[in-house]
Formats: C-alpha cells, sequence, structure tokens
C-alpha cells in the first residue's frame, strides 16, 4: 500500500506531500520522487511570504491523496495510467526541509547545496518547494555537482518565469537577490549558455537584461512567441535547446510566469503570462523528459490567504504533482 494508515480527511493527520511517506536522504532508492522544502524568502523585494510556501504547498497537496488511495488513476488529459508505487519502491517520499538561515545567506546556500547534491547522488529525483527564485541558484548546483561526480555530463535549464534574473545587485538587497539568478548560473557555468532556456518571459524587462541575454545568445521564448506558436511547441523546442549535449535537464517554475486572472494573489498582480491550462500542457511534455530535478517557487501563502482561497498554494502543489504523475507514468510504462 501506498499509504501506511486509512485515508484521512485534508485537515488531519501530518501533513507531507500527498500524504507521502517521509524518510531520509539515506534511504533513497534510485528512480524516486524526493520531495523536499527550502523555506527561504529573504532575497525577494516584494511581499514576504514565500518561506511558508513549502508547508502550504504541503498542506493544499493533501487532497491528492484520495487519488492515490487506489494506487491507480487515469489523466484524461493524456490518457496515461497513473500508478503511485508502495514505500519500498521507487515511488514518492517527502524529506522534509533542508535547513535555511535567514540571515546567513551563504550558509544557507551551501546547505541547500548539500542537501540537493544527497538527493542527486542517491539517484533520486528532487521536487524542490520553494521559497523565493534564488534558491535555485545552489539547486540547480548541487544537481550538477551529482551529475558530474556521477560522469553523467553537462545539465540543462529550463525556467518558466516572466524574467530573466540577469540582474547583478539591487539597491537595497544587494547580491543576495532572487533577480540576479540565472545571471549567477551562467557566470559560474554552472549551465552552457546555449543550454539555458526561458519560456513565458514578459512584462517590462531592464534593457542591461536584454542586451545580456542577446550577447550571450542563451534561448528565450517570450509570451508573444507562446501565443504565436503554442505552448506545446515552444515547450518541445525548449527541450531540445536545453538538452542538446547534456544528460539531464534542471527544470524551475515560478508561479509569476501566470496570469494573475488564474493567480490573483500573487506579490505583484500581472494581468498577462502563460494561462493555468498552458502550465498543464507544458508539464505533461516536460515530466516525459530527462528532468534530473524541478522546483516550484514564488508560492507566497501570505498574499494567498489575502486573495481568500490559496488558490497560488492550490495551483503550485497541482504543478508539481501533475510533473509526479507524468513521471512515474513514464516510469510505469517503460517497464511495461
Amino acid at each position: 500500500m501506498f499509504l501506511a494508515r486509512n485515508a484521512q480527511p485534508t485537515f488531519a493527520g501530518i501533513p507531507t506531500f500527498m500524504r507521502a511517506p517521509y524518510t531520509e536522504v539515506g534511504r533513497l532508492v534510485n528512480g524516486a520522487i524526493a520531495v523536499v522544502g527550502i523555506p527561504y524568502d529573504i532575497s525577494s523585494n516584494g511581499r514576504a511570504g514565500s518561506r511558508y510556501g513549502p508547508r502550504s504547498l504541503r498542506e493544499a497537496s493533501t487532497r491528492f491523496a484520495s487519488i492515490l488511495s487506489g494506487n491507480e488513476s487515469i489523466d484524461c488529459d493524456t490518457g496515461g495510467v497513473i500508478k503511485f508505487p508502495g514505500v519500498n519502491e521507487a515511488g514518492v517520499t517527502d524529506l522534509g526541509d533542508i535547513d535555511v538561515y535567514p540571515l546567513d545567506w551563504n550558509k544557507t546556500k551551501d546547505s541547500i547545496i548539500n542537501g540537493v547534491y544527497e538527493i542527486c547522488k542517491a539517484g533520486a529525483i528532487p521536487i524542490i518547494l520553494g521559497g523565493d527564485h534564488l534558491l535555485t541558484y545552489p539547486s540547480i548546483l548541487g544537481c550538477k555537482q551529482a551529475v558530474y561526480d556521477s560522469g553523467k555530463g553537462n545539465v540543462g535549464y529550463i525556467r518558466l518565469s516572466s524574467q530573466l534574473d540577469l540582474g547583478t545587485a539591487h539597491p537595497i538587497l544587494g547580491t543576495v537577490w532572487r533577480g540576479t539568478t540565472a545571471r549567477n548560473i551562467l557566470e559560474d557555468k554552472i549551465v552552457n549558455a546555449s543550454n539555458m532556456v526561458w519560456i513565458g518571459v514578459n512584462g517590462y524587462l531592464p534593457q542591461e537584461e536584454v542586451n545580456l541575454a542577446k550577447e550571450m545568445d542563451v534561448k528565450v521564448h517570450t509570451l508573444k512567441q507562446v501565443r504565436r506558436d503554442g505552448i506545446e511547441k515552444v515547450v518541445m523546442q525548449g527541450i531540445e535547446e536545453a538538452s542538446t549535449g547534456c544528460s539531464t535537464v534542471y527544470l524551475s517554475i515560478d508561479m509569476d510566469v501566470i496570469n494573475g486572472v488564474y493567480l490573483h494573489s500573487m506579490d505583484i498582480p500581472s494581468f498577462q503570462g502563460l494561462k493555468h491550462v498552458e502550465i498543464k500542457q507544458a508539464i505533461n511534455i516536460l515530466a516525459k523528459q530527462k528532468i534530473g530535478a524541478v522546483d516550484v517557487v514564488g508560492c507566497n501563502p501570505i498574499s494567498d490567504y489575502m486573495g481568500e482561497g490559496e488558490v497560488v498554494s492550490n495551483f503550485g502543489s497541482a504543478v508539481a504533482f501533475n510533473f509526479i504523475s507524468g513521471y512515474l507514468d513514464l516510469i510505469s510504462s517503460n517497464e511495461g
């Protein structure tokens, strides 16, 4: 049985992600999905609160426990049969949260690098619940080190985000700022520029960052391109770009890429962006690719609760769930 006890209502029990069993890194098996939280948001200049994202996403995800209780479900969009393995198989587990130190970014960064490294080194796929977008930088570094140590080659990078995050420093926050995330990845050569892909970029962007993107020849697919070509075509093109010459791809999903009409309680309201159904379409495709790690960032339950509906928390947990179910469907199909 996937669940160790009888099904519980969403308001009862310990809220691990999807009611998955809690475990330690040392007990992970190859191919497992390992959910882990990083409750950090000091680098955001918006409304504080995404530090509570991991807990909120877990609580929202308990509604999927009823789907798991039958051990098998059908995805109406893809027709895939989703089977959730047992505790001792390559199923879904929850590792709790990586240690963070709000007033010491360097110590926090090292903690994240080591935590993600251990998960990837064990052969598991980390599903990282954030937190703000700066945590992607040490997370992909930990993933890259594990891939390098295993002798498997380079790592590609796909980010669904409204922003480029190719800045240098914030006038108040300095360099410990989520707006430097992608630039740090580039400058530290964690990912080759040709394997860095943005999908859904929209709104207003600093000219300096646009110029750098052109100079480095990274792959930026704007919202305008998605509207012209369709999300599926753009995602497939992005996968090809990110994975060329790479053994695995790191996927980062920022809630700010979604139109504020659908997630109306974000820190900074936006009335442009991807549609919620386009995110599902993208995840259906990405879950079948060689993704080595996923993060879901930008869920701020403080704003969410003020929006009276916990919309972002529910949607964010659904994004993670959809990737997990698609990944397990792929594994099940290969085994069959």
